[in-house]
C-alpha cells in the first residue's frame, strides 16, 4: 500500500527442470529468498506473514504456491490468503490479540462467506467452479428454500410515470420504445418465520446485472411499495427477488444501490419501478391467501401451510442435490397475461375479466403451498349478488372502448374486450360499434362542412376585396364586371348561410347519438319480430297452462295414493277381526251362520281386491299422463329456446348487415 496508490507485485517462477515435489518446493523457496532481498515492499509482507519470522513466512508463503501446484485446480487457478482476522467479541468490541487469530475463527468466516455468497450471486453458471474450504458453493440460494416460488415480468417506462396517463388511456399498460423487461421472483420464506431475529414481512432484493450482484435490500418493503403496512399483510416471510435482466437500472458511482437522480427522468422511473413491483406483490400475495378464504383466519392458516415445509427445506439444504441451473433459467411457476387497470393511481388486477391472469406450473417449483379441505357450509364466505343491467353494461363497455381507442389495432387482445357472456353483452358490443361508425361518419360530415365553410369564407373575402379594388381602379375592369363579383359574393353569402344551418342540424344530430350511446338504447338490437313476440306469447300461455294441468293431475294422483293407503289400513283390520274370530270360535256376523260368514268374507275380499286393481289402473294412467304431459312441456321449453336463438342469431345478422353497409358507406 502505497500513497500514490495499491501496488500488485507479479513474479515469474520456473519450475521447468523440476522433476519431484521436493524440487519444486526448493525452487519455490529460492525465487522467494530472492525475491525477499531485493524487493523492500514483498519484504515487509513476508516478514508481517511470519509474525517477524522471515524464513518461517517465506515457507507458509511456499506452501501456497505448493498447494495451487496440485491435483485438482486448473491453470489459470488463484489463491486469496487472508492474514491477521479480527472479529468481534461477545460485548460488540474488538479483539486484537494473538488469541482471537484461531482457526476457529476462520472457520466462522468460511461458513458466513458460505451462506451469503450464494445470496449476492444468483446468476453464477454452473461452469463456474467456487470452492470454499474445500466445498463447492451452489449457487442456487433462493430455489432451494422459498415455498410458491414464481416468476412475473413486467414492462418499465423510464421516461413517462404512468400516474400521467389519462384514464382513458391504456398505454401505461403497454412497452414502448424507453421501456424495458424486469423479472420479478416471488415466494415464502419459512426459515424466515421460525427465526425470531427476523422480520416476518416482504422482504425486497434487487439484483443488478450491471455490477453482477445483489444492490438492493429492505427488511421490509412494504411501505416503498405503497402496500399496507399494518398488521400482518404482506408477511409470512414473503421474499421478492428483482432481477434487471438488461442492466437498465440506474446505480451510483459505487454500484452499491439505485440512484435515479442519474437520469434525466428519474422520478417518472422510480415511480413505474417500484409502483409495478407493488402491483405484483399485491396480485400475487392476495392470490395465495384467497385460497383460504372461507376457513376462519385465513392469514394464520397461510402461514401454518407455508410451514409445513420447514422440515423439508432444511433437508434440502443440509443433503439436497446440487443444482445446476441459475434462478433465471429454471423452470419455475410463471404467471402471464396479467390484466391490469389502474384505479386512484394504483395498478391492481383487473377483476372484470373472466381470466383476468394465466398460470404455467414449473417442475423448478419444489415446494407448492396445498389448499384444505372443503369447509363446513356455515362457513362459506357469503357472496354478494351482481346485477347486470343493459345500462350497467353499455356504461362498463364504453369505458373499455375509451381505453383501447388508443391502442394500436395489433395490440389489442381479446382479453381487453368487454367481460361478458354470449346472448346481450355481445349485443352490447355491436350495439356500441354501430354507434362508434355512426359517430365517426357524422364527426366526418361535420369536419367536411366545416372545412367548406372555411372554404367559402376565404374565397368571399378575396372576391370582396377584388370588387372594391376594381370599383376604385376602372382601368382594370369595368363597372359590369364589378356587379358580377357583387353578385357572386352574395351567392356565396346564401350558400355559407346554407352550410351553417346544416351543420348546426349535424351537430344536433351527433348530440343525439352520443345520449343514445350512454344510455346504451337502441331498438336495433333489443326489438324483436312481432310474429315470433306472439308465437314466444303463446307458447309460454300454452306452457303455463300445461304445467297448471300437470300439477293438478299430480294432485289427483296423491289423492289416489291416499285413498289406497285408506283402503289398505280397512283391509289389515278386516283380517285381524277375522283372525280373532277364528281364535275365539265365535261366529256372529250379522246373526248368521259360519257359512254366512265365510261367504260374507270371500266377498270383501273379492270387492276389495277388484277396488285395489281399479285404483292401480287409475294411478297407472295418471303417472303415464304426467309423463306425456312433463315431455310435451319439455319439447315446448326446447323450441321457445330454439325460436329465440334464432330471433337472436337473426337480429345479430341484421346488425352485422348494417355495419357492413354503413362502413361502405362511410369508405364511399
Amino acid at each position: 500500500q502505497r500513497a500514490e496508490g495499491c501496488r500488485l507485485p507479479s513474479f515469474v517462477i520456473s519450475l521447468e527442470n523440476c522433476d519431484d515435489d521436493d524440487e519444486w518446493e526448493e525452487t519455490i523457496t529460492e525465487n522467494l529468498e530472492s525475491i525477499y532481498e531485493r524487493d523492500a515492499d514483498v519484504g515487509k509482507c513476508i516478514h508481517w506473514y511470519g509474525d517477524g519470522n522471515d524464513k518461517m513466512g517465506i515457507a507458509k508463503l511456499a506452501r501456497n504456491f505448493l498447494a495451487l501446484l496440485y491435483e485438482g485446480w486448473g491453470d489459470h487457478s488463484f489463491r486469496l490468503v487472508l492474514v491477521d482476522l479480527l472479529h468481534t467479541t461477545g460485548n460488540g468490541s474488538v479483539d486484537q490479540t494473538m488469541s482471537n487469530r484461531s482457526t476457529d475463527r476462520s472457520h466462522i468466516l468460511m461458513s458466513t462467506l458460505k451462506e451469503q455468497l450464494p445470496q449476492t450471486y444468483i446468476h453464477i453458471p454452473s461452469t463456474f467452479e467456487f470452492k470454499i474450504d474445500g466445498g463447492r458453493i451452489n449457487f442456487c440460494y433462493w430455489l432451494r428454500r422459498l415455498v410458491e416460488l414464481s416468476q412475473v415480468t413486467v414492462s418499465i417506462n423510464t421516461q413517462r410515470a404512468y400516474k400521467e396517463f389519462p384514464t382513458n388511456d391504456a398505454r401505461w399498460r403497454y412497452p414502448d420504445e424507453t421501456s424495458y423487461k424486469l423479472n420479478i421472483f416471488l415466494g415464502f420464506d419459512p426459515l424466515r418465520i421460525k427465526n425470531e431475529n427476523q422480520n416476518s414481512s416482504a422482504a425486497l432484493y434487487v439484483y443488478s446485472r450491471q455490477s453482477g450482484r445483489l444492490i438492493k435490500h429492505n427488511e421490509d418493503a412494504r411501505q416503498v411499495l405503497g402496500l399496507n403496512a399494518s398488521g400482518t399483510d404482506y408477511c409470512q416471510g414473503l421474499t421478492v427477488i428483482v432481477d434487471d435482466e438488461t442492466g437498465r437500472l440506474p446505480l451510483n458511482p459505487t454500484k452499491q444501490d439505485i440512484s435515479f437522480g442519474e437520469e434525466k427522468n428519474g422520478a417518472a422511473h422510480q415511480t413505474n419501478l417500484y409502483g409495478w413491483i407493488g402491483a405484483v406483490v399485491s396480485f400475487y400475495w392476495k392470490s395465495h391467501s384467497e385460497k383460504f378464504e372461507g376457513y376462519g383466519a385465513k392469514k394464520t392458516i397461510m402461514t401454518e401451510k407455508i410451514l409445513d415445509h420447514y422440515e423439508n427445506i432444511l433437508m434440502e439444504l443440509e443433503v439436497g442435490q446440487f443444482v445446476w441451473k441459475t434462478l433465471g433459467r429454471s423452470q419455475l411457476t410463471v404467471y402471464s397475461e396479467i390484466q391490469w387497470t389502474k384505479k386512484k393511481n394504483r395498478i391492481n388486477l383487473d377483476r372484470r375479466q373472466n381470466m383476468p391472469y394465466r398460470v404455467t406450473h414449473g417442475k423448478g417449483t419444489k415446494f407448492l403451498i396445498e389448499k384444505p379441505c372443503a369447509p363446513a357450509p356455515d362457513q362459506m364466505p357469503k357472496k354478494r349478488k351482481k346485477y347486470a343491467t343493459p345500462n350497467n353494461m353499455a356504461a362498463a363497455a364504453a369505458t373499455s372502448e375509451d381505453s383501447l381507442a388508443y391502442l394500436p389495432a395489433d395490440k389489442v387482445t381479446s382479453s381487453d374486450a368487454i367481460n361478458g357472456g354470449e346472448g346481450e353483452k355481445k349485443a352490447l358490443r355491436n350495439l356500441l360499434r354501430i354507434e362508434s361508425v355512426e359517430k365517426k361518419r357524422a364527426e366526418d360530415k361535420l369536419q367536411t362542412i366545416q372545412r367548406e365553410m372555411d372554404a367559402k369564407t376565404k374565397l368571399l373575402s378575396v372576391l370582396q376585396h377584388e370588387s372594391s379594388f376594381n370599383t376604385t381602379s376602372p382601368h382594370f375592369l369595368n363597372s359590369t364586371s364589378a356587379d358580377d363579383a357583387a353578385g357572386s359574393s352574395r351567392n356565396l353569402v346564401s350558400m355559407i348561410e346554407d352550410l351553417e344551418k346544416r351543420l348546426k342540424v349535424e351537430q344536433k344530430q351527433n348530440k343525439e347519438l352520443k345520449k343514445k350511446a350512454a344510455s346504451g338504447s337502441n331498438n336495433k338490437v333489443w326489438a324483436h319480430d312481432t310474429t315470433t313476440s306472439a308465437t314466444i306469447e303463446r307458447l309460454n300461455d300454452e306452457l303455463t297452462t300445461e304445467r297448471l294441468l300437470g300439477e293438478s293431475l299430480a294432485t289427483t294422483s296423491e289423492e289416489l295414493e291416499q285413498n289406497l293407503k285408506t283402503q289398505k289400513t280397512i283391509n289389515s283390520r278386516l283380517k285381524k277381526q277375522l283372525k280373532g274370530q277364528k281364535s275365539n270360535e265365535v261366529v256372529d256376523i250379522k246373526g248368521g251362520s259360519d257359512n254366512e260368514a265365510a261367504a260374507t268374507i270371500s266377498k270383501l275380499r273379492k270387492d276389495l281386491s277388484f277396488e285395489r286393481q281399479a285404483k292401480k289402473q287409475a294411478l297407472a294412467k295418471a303417472k303415464a299422463k304426467q309423463r306425456f304431459l312433463e315431455n310435451k312441456i319439455a319439447r315446448l321449453g326446447d323450441t321457445m329456446k330454439a325460436m329465440i336463438s334464432s330471433q337472436t342469431n337473426n337480429d345479430e345478422l341484421e346488425m352485422d348487415e348494417d355495419m357492413e353497409s354503413s362502413d361502405a358507406e362511410s369508405s364511399v
